[in-house]
């Protein structure tokens, strides 16, 4: 059994086509044998993913702070539900279970958690696979930032070794195949 997790939005508010795909990656993610582990919310896009796997017989691990849990913004579908006392914590045990990071779009608590395992991966602190789902460029002023850094010598240029970026579910599943080839 291996875990993707998978950090993205739960804004309810978002266009219906980051949903759509949010459904298809989960399809994708199930093919490949992944189970899922992820911020547990049942709406947005992790409410799509999480229903997608679920749908697909994957299992499901939802890992949720402990005022989401007690406000019941959890996904009372998932196959176990982990409460935290902070982020902090929560991030800690998505990492812990993770055998691949992919990253869909999300808002500032996304970014966050894409910030942190690129750093911990940069500091040798894991090894997993990070791919980011760079939907309808959603990603393009991040990357522009990175190589701002990177111009301005603030970061070394190797550090676009620590990810992929993808743009569809074409090239997902290209990268997932990688994924696959390395384990045989």
């Amino acid at each position: 059994m291996a875990f993707a997790c998978v950090f993205c939005s739960a804004s309810k508010s978002i266009d219906k086509g980051y949903i759509y795909e949010a459904e298809k990656v989960g399809e994708i993610l199930s093919e490949y044998g992944y189970d899922l582990v992820y911020g547990g919310d049942k709406v947005g896009l992790m409410g799509a993913i999480s229903q997608s796997m679920k749908k697909n017989n994957s299992k499901i691990v939802g890992v949720c702070v402990k005022d989401m849990y007690y406000e019941e913004k959890y996904n009372e579908n998932c196959d176990e539900i982990v409460i935290c006392d902070g982020l902090s914590e929560r991030k800690q045990c998505m990492k812990k279970m993770a055998d691949l990071f992919l990253v869909l779009p999300g808002g500032i608590g996304t970014l966050d958690e894409l910030i942190e395992v690129i750093s911990e991966k940069k500091l040798g602190y894991m090894k997993q696979t990070i791919i980011i789902y760079d939907s309808k460029g959603i990603y393009d002023e991040f990357f522009f930032n990175i190589e701002n850094l990177i111009k301005e010598k603030f970061i070394k240029s190797d550090i676009r070794t620590l990810w992929y970026r993808v743009s569809d579910l074409k090239s997902l599943i290209n990268m997932l195949d990688r994924e696959k080839m390395k384990q045989v």
